[in-house]
């Protein structure tokens, strides 16, 4: 009998790059934040208290930042950052899975630093607001963008760490090595003292979208006489009222039948909203279609 099951991990706002070959995707910002403490030196072990973090900002399509403000909730309070012009342009990166490789087009700006007055860890962090232009999904015309805090914490970032626990894997030499000290020209901003930017003085402040009914996976019948495994995994928008935005494929199984397959489930499926600082929000997500011909 052939097993099928599927997943939608909890990392709001933590996939970025997507393939644009013929998919309608969605973004809910016009810039995403990746950050590591510098010096981290295990990379599966617990984040440490740091001084000085390692960032870049990643976006679903080239673009000019203009400005941007980065908001961040750590154990010493609130602090923001202002964020200098900055491009983000097309970086590949090459993963490998079980059954498949393949290269994924990701846009990404150079790697930046933010210095706090003392060591802390950092529970939450994204792009406060933003302004781009150049871009393909009509921010410029919006001018100035106020973004949704990400639902949940993120403890690693995915092209900086390479243990998102996700089938496939990417190349190391792909990494964003954002926990490596900066060199004499890169650019270090120093973080600024603020007031309280969100509030967590409901019950539950922070609630990750998930599954809420899964459609039934289906064994793809073209494939059925070679009987081959594999995995899908499928990048979710989903709105701040819990309705599916759009999906595309975020990782191909090397199986256009199985990529189908996924793409249908996560469409026909339903999901729970997110929640964020006592908020719904919106957020990115990932289903994780399993295939297998035992």
């Amino acid at each position: 009998m052939k097993r099928m099951a599927v997943a939608v991990a909890s990392l709001a706002l933590c996939i970025f790059a997507l393939p644009r070959q013929a998919q309608a995707m969605i973004e809910f910002c016009p810039a995403m934040l990746n950050r590591d403490p510098v010096g981290a030196p295990d990379p599966k072990g617990p984040l440490p208290a740091a001084a000085l973090y390692g960032f870049d900002l990643s976006a679903l399509g080239p673009r000019s930042l203009e400005s941007a403000t980065l908001a961040f909730d750590t154990t010493a309070g609130w602090y923001t950052v202002k964020v200098p012009a900055v491009a983000i342009t097309e970086k590949l990166r090459h993963y490998t899975s079980a059954v498949a490789r393949f290269v994924r087009r990701d846009w990404v700006s150079p790697t930046m630093y933010v210095r706090f007055p003392a060591p802390l860890k950092i529970s939450h962090a994204w792009v406060f607001d933003a302004q781009v232009t150049g871009d393909g999904f009509g921010w410029e015309a919006k001018g100035e963008v106020r973004c949704s805090p990400p639902a949940g914490a993120r403890t690693r970032v995915p092209h900086g760490r390479n243990d998102s626990g996700l089938d496939p894997k990417l190349d190391p030499k792909d990494e964003d090595a954002l926990w490596l000290a900066p060199g004499p020209a890169s650019i270090v901003l120093d973080a600024q003292p603020a007031k309280a930017l969100e509030t967590t003085s409901c019950m539950h402040p922070f609630r990750p979208a998930t599954v809420g009914y899964v459609a039934q996976l289906t064994y793809p019948k073209v494939l059925e006489p070679e009987n081959p495994s594999g995995v899908t995994v499928v990048e979710l928008a989903i709105n701040r009222d819990g309705s599916l935005a759009d999906a595309w494929i975020w990782a191909p199984s090397g199986y256009d039948a199985f990529d189908e397959a996924a793409l249908a489930t996560a469409r026909a499926s339903r999901y729970t909203k997110a929640r964020s600082y006592c908020a719904t929000v919106p957020g990115l997500y990932l289903f994780k279609a399993t295939f297998d011909s035992k």
